[in-house]
């Protein structure tokens, strides 16, 4: 089962644990309630539902991923930009991690 340590590792990993542009690797210093509450340039980073259940379509982080709007290069980029992409098994393991209810 993945676990917030498991999501920050593979985000750590996707920027070769240096350094970004803009927002910083912001999830080194959050706790996971911080995490999945925070909102980056407006966007909600994990959306909780009126059903109160995680949605990885509408989470700002699936789609920054994932390369889906606003993160096609209409608005943003994909991210992490300007690096390769997040493997699809580490994306899908960070989508399933959100399913779960985003565990500890």
């Amino acid at each position: 089962m993945i676990n917030y340590a498991d999501v920050k590792q593979i985000l750590e990993d996707s920027i070769g644990g240096g350094s970004i542009g803009a927002h910083g690797a912001f999830w080194r210093s959050l706790t996971r309630d911080q995490f999945v509450q925070s909102r980056i340039f407006g966007q909600q980073l994990i959306v909780l539902t009126s059903a109160n259940t995680f949605d990885p379509v509408n989470s700002a982080l699936m789609q920054a991923i994932e390369g889906r709007p606003p993160f096609d290069g209409s608005r943003w980029r994909r991210m992490p930009a300007g690096r390769p992409p997040i493997p699809p098994t580490s994306i899908q393991r960070i989508r399933e991690w959100i399913i779960m209810g985003c565990p500890a």
